[in-house]
């Protein structure tokens, strides 16, 4: 198991002379400069976002087949996806609050008041339409906010389909029928996980693309 995880945060210290950067892509791009801090070793704003991720999730799990793991853990690694790709203190926030709308029902309004009002406007471009929308027509919807989105929402996303899609690798390994635990069928899912990849990586290149790129090839070869 603990493999699996090396080769997902190794993937990311990958970065060729210095340390991990989110690269612009696309003509308009080239001449504009993704921004990020370089914060205080304690952020405050990171520790309020945990805080809140953790009370909202409070009883939910991860879709597991064999253990409870606490729903926390996934929004924390998105988190710690984005803090070791250089993304900026709400940026990170955003991340590890990215589900608490689609899976809490917590309001923007509330999300902008607990931490800043970016964080809820990045909250906002990654989130999902409700659950009892078609599984089809709610990713396509979510793929038509994602082309249109902020680059710090692009690297949100990337950092979440990471996690899930590891998430399914390591499940795989115990459990051979993994796919079944999903709504959709495996090949649904392998190609909006492509199609994700493909309007990340025409905005942005770098470590967290290249660890996107690879977990969606991983998932290919599970078997389903």
């Amino acid at each position: 198991m603990y493999h699996v995880y090396w080769r997902y945060w190794g993937i990311l210290s990958r970065a060729s002379g210095g340390p991990c950067r989110l690269d612009l892509r696309g003509t308009a791009q080239l001449e504009q400069t993704y921004r990020m801090s370089t914060p205080a070793l304690y952020s405050p704003l990171i520790v309020r976002a945990l805080e809140l991720a953790a009370i909202w999730h409070v009883g939910q799990v991860r879709k597991n087949p064999t253990k409870q793991i606490p729903y926390i853990a996934h929004p924390a690694a998105v988190g710690f996806l984005l803090q070791k790709a250089g993304c900026d203190d709400e940026t990170i926030a955003a991340g590890i609050l990215h589900d608490v709308v689609e899976d809490c029902g917590i309001p923007l309004e509330q999300v902008a008041t607990e931490t800043t009002p970016r964080v809820a406007d990045l909250v906002r471009a990654v989130t999902e339409e409700p659950k009892e929308m078609d599984w089809e027509q709610r990713k396509a919807a979510y793929r038509d906010v994602l082309s249109r989105a902020p680059l710090e929402a692009l690297a949100i996303a990337a950092a979440d389909h990471i996690s899930n899609n590891w998430s399914i690798v390591e499940m795989a390994a115990s459990h051979p029928d993994v796919w079944s635990i999903f709504y959709a069928s495996k090949q649904q899912r392998v190609n909006h996980e492509a199609e994700v990849l493909a309007i990340i990586e025409e905005r942005l290149s770098g470590p967290l693309v290249e660890a996107l790129h690879e977990s969606v090839g991983l998932i290919r070869n599970v078997p389903g």
